[in-house]
């Protein structure tokens, strides 16, 4: 998932792996066991997550804080460990002046390095759609409560 934590994040699918294969790759060399599905729908469903785990029981604090933690522990035992975080981007991704989830590499100093993807077209167009909504409420935000 990249991009915003909400309805907008993209599924990066060009880069969903099982093991180390690709996952088209593997639908197409064993479509039995591997068979095509609905990826808008898994992406809906992936959307609506948050919000029935938080009808559900009230928070998300326990989700919050374990992706907090594994930040936490990859910077004090500098892991150098590849997470996604939303980071400033610098033209990255084609981006800037912008925080979006990024994979990237976490070490003693933070983040260490911002990676790329080679995204599809569509995963591209995507990214940058959920970046203008990122910068959407900010703008919201800002105009609410001016700086």
């Amino acid at each position: 998932m990249i991009g915003e934590h909400g309805d907008s994040c993209v599924v990066a699918w060009s880069h969903v792996m099982v093991g180390n294969k690709p996952l088209d790759q593997l639908q197409l060399e064993h479509p039995d066991r591997y068979p095509s599905f609905d990826r808008q729908a898994m992406q809906t469903a992936v959307h609506r997550r948050g919000f029935d785990v938080l009808s559900g029981k009230g928070s998300t604090e326990f989700g919050i804080a374990a992706a907090a933690t594994e930040v936490i522990k990859a910077i004090l035992h500098n892991e150098n460990k590849v997470l996604p975080c939303s980071v400033l981007l610098d033209g990255q991704y084609g981006e800037k002046e912008v925080f979006a989830s990024v994979p990237v590499v976490v070490g003693a100093a933070g983040v260490v390095e911002v990676l790329e993807l080679h995204l599809t077209p569509e995963e591209k167009e995507g990214f940058h759609r959920s970046c203008d909504v990122i910068r959407s409420y900010i703008d919201k935000a800002i105009s609410i409560r001016p700086l």
